[in-house]
């Protein structure tokens, strides 16, 4: 008879299926999660691709992010399932029941409809909240190497040291900056 950490273990690895659905790595960051969900989203949802094929497709994706998002309730609902199950009783998870619905519910409607939702809302709030974030520190990137130039150039911290001038940071923030426009403003476009 298997132990309960044993079950829970088994239940961590059930969530690789949910992360496999989504394209990414189970030790991705909520960042990473969001954005997948976001992209298959716009790829799957019925009304936005035109093929009403991809519904279930959409449904699969829903299902497997809102999972992702509540692996905390979902896990703790297993282990009182296999406990319940040890003992005797045995009853459907009202969690997984309740995203399966959502999930179908979202494929439904009509995409406008689901850009208004709170799961998608939430997805988009995140993505360009990162935009603000890395871009200034893109921006720090290039600054940074002409305020130590300026510093060590007229407060050196030896008498008679020669300021060097670094490229390759600022070289770095130009190609982080580039990479950030390209991925996050050209390619959704």
């Amino acid at each position: 008879m298997p132990s309960s950490s044993n079950s829970f273990f088994f239940t961590l690895s059930f969530f690789d299926r949910y992360y496999a659905i989504l394209g990414i790595d189970p030790e991705a960051s909520a960042d990473e999660v969001k954005s997948a969900y976001r992209a298959l989203a716009k790829l799957y949802h019925p009304d936005k691709s035109g093929d009403p094929l991809t519904r279930d497709k959409f449904i699969e994706v829903t299902e497997a992010y809102q999972a992702i998002l509540n692996k905390d309730d979902l896990l703790q609902e297993a282990l009182l399932r296999y406990e319940r199950r040890q003992q005797g009783a045995r009853k459907p998870s009202p969690k997984a029941d309740h995203i399966r619905r959502q999930s179908m519910s979202y494929a439904d409607m009509r995409f406008k409809d689901f850009e208004k939702t709170p799961i998608y809302r939430v997805g988009i709030f995140i993505n360009k909240l990162s935009k603000y974030i890395f871009f200034p520190l893109g921006f720090l990137m290039i600054v940074s190497p002409l305020i130590r130039y300026y510093q060590t150039l007229y407060y050196p911290a030896y008498p008679g040291q020669e300021p060097v001038f670094d490229f390759f940071p600022i070289f770095i923030g130009i190609a982080f900056i580039y990479g950030l426009w390209y991925f996050m403003f050209k390619k959704d476009h």
